[in-house]
């Protein structure tokens, strides 16, 4: 017996054990029983094939959504059940696949764990509050975890293409609700612009309910489907890819974030100097005739620009909150105040209050997550999360360069292009702070390494051939 058969005897084993529990909860209560034949149906079909657990994993901000709306008595802990499901299937899938799927190895193991450990000693050597800064470290390195599972539970290059198009359907269904908002003029938080701009009364912030998040979203997205719409020979398929980028970066526009018009600025030079660098100057021209059309788009930069801005953002805006970051690390130059305790959801969440040059203060968002990195673990944190960091961009790109196949490149060069968006995006925002986007990032890091673990594969397969001829 094969795997595969053995995978689907244990499948429908299962299955009929399962049956007899339910006709037992059907004669005691029918609508809980029908809910449970439905989940059923649903585990039936990720358990004959694992790969499908991982799509899942791409609906990630829609699930977030649903569950805060209708079960909010399990929002704080839904992801973590989902990964300890995901945890379960690929045991499932190791038992039943591992002599043709066995455990796989990835160059980015070693500094995930690094960064991970670093973290772990702060925690025991340098943590004002135990409970704070465990909350702190699970904020910082939890999410990264779902890149082991992608590359666990990814088989071939076509997994990786489908999970992609899945979270590209996320990204533009989000996108044009984003759109939807913008011109239908929803109303938004006063304090989504600063007081002296004017001529804003909306922003495009979707089910996220964060324009700058939602930005964040687009720019690690819309990079992808504009590779594919490139890469791709099909006709329909690449005007599908055109409508999903024309989608997502409207709505990127209509979010105002200008940390996240950045992030894509830097995403499009590196996908125009991959794709021809003589286009560059044409798309430079073609951005700022389509900012200067958008009178929204051009007063939010000039205002980025203006004194009044810089003076607003010293009172109390990002730049008086870099400033506090920039005091508590030339306070803590080494382990910073402690993992949790400033700059970022857990230290909000907790109320945490320091002393900054003497007094003490209540904390606040940083605005910029390598800032936050260091102001709670002082350079020894942001220097292990700038290694991991480079590592990846290393060695992302080295996926890039071992495709063979120039679809796979594209794709993988789209992946590439959105990474660095958000890395960019980070250094003005605190993007990793939000579990969907770390989540996603961390998502495509695995497709990645997947890809590049298969050109590998292909490469050495063919040169054994070659010498053995």
């Amino acid at each position: 017996m094969n795997a595969s058969q053995q995978n689907n005897k244990a499948v429908w084993v299962l299955l009929a054990i399962a049956g007899l529990a339910l006709g037992v909860l059907g004669a005691v209560h029918l609508m809980a029983a029908l809910a449970a034949a439905a989940a059923l149906c649903g585990v039936a079909m990720i358990l004959a094939d694992y790969r499908r657990g991982l799509l899942v994993l791409a609906l990630y901000v829609v699930a977030d959504y649903g569950v805060r709306q209708f079960v909010p008595g399990v929002a704080s802990i839904w992801d973590e059940l989902l990964m300890l499901a995901l945890v379960a299937l690929w045991v499932w899938k190791y038992l039943l696949f591992r002599k043709a799927d066995s455990l796989k190895a990835t160059p980015m193991d070693i500094p995930i764990f690094l960064y991970a450990a670093m973290n772990l000693f702060l925690l025991l050597a340098a943590s004002p509050n135990i409970r704070i800064s465990v909350d702190g470290l699970r904020a910082n390195v939890q999410f990264m975890l779902w890149f082991f599972l992608v590359v666990e539970l990814l088989r071939e290059k076509k997994d990786a293409w489908v999970l992609v198009n899945v979270l590209l359907w996320v990204g533009t269904l989000i996108g044009l609700h984003g759109c939807y908002q913008y011109l239908a003029g929803v109303p938004m938080p006063a304090i989504w612009v600063d007081s002296a701009e004017t001529g804003i009364s909306t922003r495009a912030f979707s089910i996220i309910g964060s324009p700058n998040i939602l930005g964040s979203l687009m720019i690690l997205l819309a990079p992808i489907s504009a590779a594919l719409c490139l890469a791709d020979k099909n006709w329909l398929r690449k005007l599908m890819y055109f409508c999903m980028t024309g989608a997502m970066g409207g709505c990127l526009i209509f979010t105002l974030s200008r940390g996240a018009w950045i992030g894509f600025a830097v995403a499009a030079v590196i996908l125009v100097l991959y794709v021809d660098k003589r286009l560059l100057i044409p798309a430079a021209l073609l951005t700022l005739f389509a900012g200067a059309m958008m009178p929204s788009v051009t007063s939010r930069i000039l205002y980025m620009l203006s004194p009044e801005y810089i003076e607003s953002s010293q009172r109390g805006g990002r730049l008086i909150r870099w400033e506090r970051g920039l005091d508590i690390l030339s306070e803590h130059p080494a382990f910073g105040v402690g993992l949790g305790h400033w700059g970022g959801a857990v230290a909000q969440n907790y109320q945490v209050t320091i002393k900054i040059k003497g007094a003490f203060t209540n904390t606040q968002y940083i605005d910029s997550y390598y800032l936050k990195l260091a102001a709670e673990g002082g350079i020894t944190l942001l220097a292990s999360f700038v290694f991991l960091v480079y590592e990846q961009i290393i060695w992302s790109y080295k996926a890039v360069k071992e495709q063979t196949d120039p679809f796979y490149r594209y794709l993988s060069f789209g992946i590439f292009a959105g990474l660095a968006a958000v890395l960019t995006h980070n250094i003005m925002e605190n993007v990793f702070e939000v579990p969907m986007m770390t989540t996603y990032f961390w998502v495509l890091v695995g497709v990645l390494m997947h890809l590049w673990r298969l050109a590998v594969k292909e490469k050495k397969a063919a040169e054994a051939a070659g010498g053995t001829e």
